[in-house]
């Protein structure tokens, strides 16, 4: 139902009713953004990851804010939600010393004009005050969306490689964790590479 709905909804609507957006520019209206959540919660880390926070689950008003920066593809709602990730993060982190994003393959970043992980990653870095590392690189494309937790795992295993030596201590930034492979893929190769400690951040989870 909601997906439909995104798929109707003008550029000037709100992503998650439909409705007029808010004032002073904001993307989602004045009902729906009470209902976006403003703070971290921690949920269980996916395997290789030593911690995991998230704004809050996959689903209603933040979810669809997510869909619609990915899938429409919408390089201002993505701009909101990194607005409001960085926010939620400053002084609320375990300590870190450099941000890592999940990289869109190329062409899909073509494609969209954007990498929204990289965005979320560059507002989170500047919040903590410390360098974004696009230590990451895609070298094996692939969708994930609606395969099982199985096939999610198989087919992120190998398909990022670590183009550049990571610090002790990452942060590795994603918009969405479902089953959580691509972040264990993601911090295997950190973690082999030197990094001591990796720790995920991202907007919105499944299993939130």
């Amino acid at each position: 139902m909601l997906s439909a709905l995104l798929e109707v909804v003008g550029p000037d609507d709100c992503p998650s009713c439909g409705g007029p957006r808010g004032l002073g520019g904001s993307m989602v209206c004045s009902r729906c953004r009470p209902l976006l959540p403003a703070r971290l919660r921690p949920f269980d880390p996916p395997n290789a990851v030593a911690w995991a926070f998230g704004l809050g689950p996959y689903e209603g008003p933040l979810g669809a804010m997510v869909r619609r920066a990915k899938y429409r593809p919408d390089a201002g709602a993505c701009r909101e939600l990194a607005t409001r990730l960085a926010a939620a993060a400053e002084g609320r982190l375990p300590d870190v010393d450099a941000v890592v994003y999940v990289p869109v393959p190329a062409r899909r970043r073509m494609r969209r004009g954007f990498d929204q992980a990289e965005l979320l990653a560059s507002q989170v870095a500047r919040a903590l005050g410390r360098p974004v590392l696009p230590a990451l690189r895609r070298v094996r494309p692939g969708e994930q969306a609606g395969r099982s937790h199985r096939d999610r795992a198989a087919g992120a295993r190998g398909a990022w490689r670590l183009c550049r030596p990571p610090p002790p201590r990452v942060l590795l930034v994603d918009d969405v964790v479902t089953t959580g492979a691509t972040a264990t893929a993601c911090a295997d190769e950190l973690l082999c590479g030197g990094a001591r400690r990796v720790g995920l951040l991202c907007v919105a989870a499944a299993v939130l």
